[in-house]
């Protein structure tokens, strides 16, 4: 009998996306760490001006909420663009 142990471990992968947030850069650093708390991979930060820009991969299910969530962080600064990373299929 086998013990649960030995059993082959399987995971789920769950739709990923490429998020954007741009945002005055006062608040570069709260949005990193939304992102990263939500098991974000940062894919790259630039400026624009008085902005910034975060690029960042993360699970689809991780932004149902994302809208007030930036929207609190920034006081309604902030904007948002989601695209779908390519399957590794």
């Amino acid at each position: 009998m086998a013990s649960l142990g030995t059993l082959p471990e399987h995971r789920v992968s769950q739709p990923r996306v490429t998020v954007q947030v741009t945002a005055p850069a006062d608040f570069m650093f709260s949005i990193i760490h939304d992102l990263m708390n939500k098991r974000a991979r940062i894919l790259g930060i630039h400026t624009a001006g008085a902005d910034v820009q975060v690029t960042a991969a993360v699970s689809e299910a991780a932004l149902i909420d994302y809208a007030g969530r930036l929207h609190a962080i920034t006081a309604g600064q902030g904007s948002y663009t989601v695209t779908a990373e390519p399957s590794g299929e």
